[in-house]
C-alpha cells in the first residue's frame, strides 16, 4: 500500500470517531433522572464503535509506518473489538424490539457465538494463519486476508439481512409510533450490508467504518427522539403529580373550612374570615357589615331523648332555616349549636327586615315543635369599634336577651 492510502484510511476512521462523538454527545451524558434501558444499551453500543474507528484509525498509521508486531496485534484487536461490537449490536436489537420475539434470543446466541468463534480463530491465527497474515515483501508490508475472514464477514451479512427483513416484517405488527425503531434497525442493517460487501471487495478501503458510522446516525435519531418522548412524559407524569396533589391540598383545604354535617363554614372558615375583618378594620378599609350570632335551642335534650341522629338533623334544618333567611350571606359554625352569619352588602342594607323576618318564622316554629333559634345582631360602626370582637359580643349579649325571651 502507498503511504497517502494510508493516511486516507485513517484520516475517515478519525472522521467517523469524530462524527459519533459529535452527534452522540448528548446521548453519552447520563441523565440526572435515571436513563431508559434503550439508552443505556445504545451508550455501551456507542462506545464499542468508538473503540473500533479508533483502533481503526491506528491500524492505518501502523500500516503506512510498517511496523509489524504492532500491526498485527492492531489486527488481531481491530476484529475482537468488531465481534464485541456485533454482540453489542445484538443486545441493542434485543432492547429496541423487545423481549417478546423468539428472535431477539435467536440473535442474542449467535451475536455470543460469533465473538467466540471470532476470538478462538484471532488465537488459532497466531499459531496457523486462517484469519489473516502480514508478510514482508521487497518494498513493503502486505495484509492478506484469509477464508476465516471472509466467513466472518458473510456471517455478519446473514445476521444484518435477516435482522433487517425481521424488523420490516413486524413493523406491521406494532403501533405506528412504534415502527420507527423498527425501520432505524433495518436501515442500520442495510447499510452494513453493504459497507461489508464493498469491504470484501476494497479490503483496504474504511467501507466498513463508514457503513457503521451511518448506521449509528440512523440509530440514534430515534434513540434522542424516543428520549424527548421518555423525557415529555416524564415531565407530564410530574405535572399530573402536582396537579393530584394541589387538587388534594385544595381538597383537604376545603374540608377544613366546611362542617361536614351541616354544610355551614367551619371554625376555620370564620377565623379567617374574622382575621380579615380585623384587618380592614385596622387599615381603614372595612365596609359595612354586621354580625348576626344564633343558637340552637334544646340541643342537648333532643340528643338525650331521640338520639344524636335526631340531634344532627335538627341542627341541618336549623342551618337551612338560617341559609333561607340571609341568602346573600355566609353561616359559620363555631361550637356544637352556636352559629355567626356575617351580613353584607344587600343582606347588610335589608338587615332589619330579614332579622324580624327570622325571628318571625322562629316564634312560628315554637308552636309546631320544629327548630328555634336565638339569635342576636350588632352592625359595625367604623367610628368606635377596632376590632371584630367588639362587634360580635354586642350580637352575643343581643344573642343571650333573645335566648331569655324564648324560654318565657
Amino acid at each position: 500500500m502507498h503511504s497517502h492510502l494510508h493516511i486516507h484510511y485513517s484520516l475517515i476512521a478519525f472522521l467517523s470517531l469524530a462524527v459519533l462523538l459529535i452527534v452522540n454527545l448528548d446521548v453519552l451524558k447520563k441523565s440526572p433522572s435515571g436513563d431508559s434501558p434503550a439508552k443505556k444499551r445504545y451508550r455501551r453500543f456507542i462506545y464499542g464503535a468508538m473503540v473500533f474507528h479508533a483502533v481503526d484509525a491506528v491500524w492505518g498509521i501502523l500500516d503506512a509506518l510498517e511496523l509489524r508486531i504492532p500491526l498485527y496485534i492492531t489486527t488481531v484487536t481491530f476484529f475482537l473489538v468488531m465481534a464485541f461490537s456485533v454482540l453489542l449490536w445484538t443486545k441493542l436489537v434485543i432492547v429496541y424490539l423487545g423481549s417478546q420475539y423468539k428472535f431477539g434470543k435467536v440473535l442474542y446466541v449467535i451475536g455470543w457465538t460469533f465473538f467466540a468463534l471470532q476470538t478462538v480463530a484471532l488465537i488459532v491465527n497466531f499459531f496457523v494463519p486462517v484469519f489473516f497474515k502480514i508478510v514482508q515483501t521487497e518494498t513493503e508490508f502486505s495484509y492478506i486476508s484469509l477464508p476465516i475472514r471472509y466467513a466472518a464477514f458473510q456471517t455478519q451479512i446473514i445476521m444484518f439481512v435477516l435482522t433487517a427483513v425481521f424488523a420490516l416484517i413486524h413493523s406491521k405488527d406494532v403501533e405506528h409510533g412504534m415502527r420507527k425503531r423498527y425501520y432505524a434497525i433495518a436501515l442500520f442493517g442495510a447499510f452494513m450490508v453493504g459497507a461489508i460487501v464493498a469491504q470484501c471487495f476494497f479490503p483496504f478501503e474504511p467501507f466498513y467504518s463508514i457503513g457503521y458510522m451511518l448506521g449509528i446516525c440512523i440509530i440514534h435519531t430515534f434513540v434522542v427522539e424516543e428520549e424527548i418522548m421518555a423525557r415529555v412524559k416524564e415531565l407530564n407524569d410530574s405535572l399530573s403529580r402536582e396537579e393530584e396533589q394541589l387538587l388534594m391540598i385544595n381538597e383537604a383545604k376545603k374540608r377544613a373550612l366546611v362542617d361536614p354535617l351541616t354544610g355551614a363554614g367551619s371554625m376555620n372558615a370564620f377565623m379567617e374570615v374574622r382575621e380579615e375583618i380585623n384587618h380592614s378594620i385596622k387599615e381603614g378599609e372595612c365596609e359595612d357589615f354586621a354580625v348576626i350570632m344564633l343558637d340552637v335551642n334544646d340541643l342537648h335534650m333532643i340528643n338525650d331523648t331521640k338520639g344524636r341522629e335526631t340531634g344532627d338533623q335538627f341542627l341541618i334544618d336549623a342551618v337551612k332555616l338560617m341559609s333561607d333567611s340571609f341568602k346573600q350571606s355566609n353561616v359559620y359554625r363555631i361550637g356544637g349549636d352556636e352559629f355567626v352569619i356575617i351580613l353584607e352588602d344587600m343582606d347588610f342594607d335589608g338587615r332589619k327586615l330579614l332579622f324580624d323576618k327570622f325571628n318571625k318564622r322562629v316564634e312560628a316554629n315554637i308552636h309546631i315543635g320544629h327548630v328555634v333559634i336565638a339569635a342576636g345582631m350588632s352592625a359595625y360602626n367604623s367610628d368606635n369599634d377596632t376590632s371584630f370582637g367588639e362587634i360580635f359580643i354586642r350580637a352575643e349579649m343581643q344573642m343571650f336577651r333573645r335566648k331569655k325571651e324564648l324560654k318565657r
